[in-house]
């Protein structure tokens, strides 16, 4: 059961930022800004870029398959799981776009902050998550 959350987590979550980035290709060019508010804007960017291929996709299967034993021997249940699918989903979801597209788009401007897009933040989530529940 602890896999298949796991599984259906990192499906959700690649499935929301693959939604999220062909819905903002579909209605702002490179570059044009929707602001929500004050502090926060929806900036199409065509961000990190680099055509790694094998490289990166191996190095992404490696850590899915370290994250599986975590989760498979750790006994900590689905909560773990949950969070470890968020990141998995989100990492799945950048290398998706670096091998169709040639480079990450980001999307989500918060005063400040970088522009990241929802795969960013199912890792920086996921990651932190797992680490609170494994400490």
């Amino acid at each position: 059961m602890t896999l298949l959350t796991l599984f259906l987590s990192a499906l959700a979550v690649l499935l929301a930022d693959q939604a999220t980035k062909r819905l903002l290709v579909g209605h702002l060019s490179a570059g044009q800004i929707w602001h929500a508010t004050r502090v926060i804007a929806i900036r199409r960017v065509a961000g990190r870029a680099g055509r790694d291929g094998w490289p990166s996709t191996l190095l992404w299967a490696g850590c899915v398959l370290g994250i599986v034993l975590v989760v498979s021997l750790s006994g900590r249940g689905g909560s773990l799981a949950v969070a470890l699918g968020a990141a998995i989903g989100g990492a799945a979801g950048n290398l998706v776009d670096r091998l169709r597209r040639g480079h990450v788009i980001d999307f989500i401007a918060i005063g400040p902050w970088p522009v990241f897009n929802v795969a960013d933040a199912a890792i920086t989530g996921g990651t932190l998550t797992a680490l609170w529940l494994l400490i």
